[in-house]
């Protein structure tokens, strides 16, 4: 999905390589075959360095269900990093099943609030689907 030139932040597209892949190998968790969406961020939680390692090494953990606050409410971003590289903090929305539309407009909301506690020049979301594509 980040792969696609228009959705790519500002920052990433004056780069020689996107740092963001399509699709990322998750194998290495090991979930049983009807798992649920917190079962999967218990897992990338359990097996952080592998995970890192198959997103790039860039990228520094901040937090599991990280929280951010809009008009009272409380929400919850899945995992944040931070990519070094490109100086950002990065969101991964954890996602089971096919991709559908609403899960961007859910993270351009987690960031516009995000931005808004932090103040920060650039974010990037990384909706991540188990058994899913995220196309246009």
């Amino acid at each position: 999905m980040l792969s696609k030139e228009k959705l790519l932040p500002e920052p990433i597209k004056g780069l020689k390589e996107n740092p963001f892949l399509d699709s990322y190998v998750i194998e290495f968790l090991d979930l049983p075959s009807n798992f649920k969406e917190a079962d999967l961020r218990k897992g990338l939680i359990r097996n952080m360095k592998d995970f890192i390692l198959e997103v790039g090494k860039d990228f520094t953990f901040i937090d599991e269900e990280y929280r951010v606050q809009v008009g009272g409410s409380d929400y919850k971003i899945d995992l944040l990093f931070f990519h070094r590289g490109l100086q950002c903090l990065v969101a991964f929305e954890l996602k089971i099943g096919e991709f559908k539309p609403e899960y961007i407009s859910k993270m351009d909301f987690y960031l516009e609030a995000l931005d808004r506690q932090k103040k920060l020049q650039e974010l990037i979301n990384m909706p991540l689907l188990e058994d899913g594509e995220a196309d246009d």
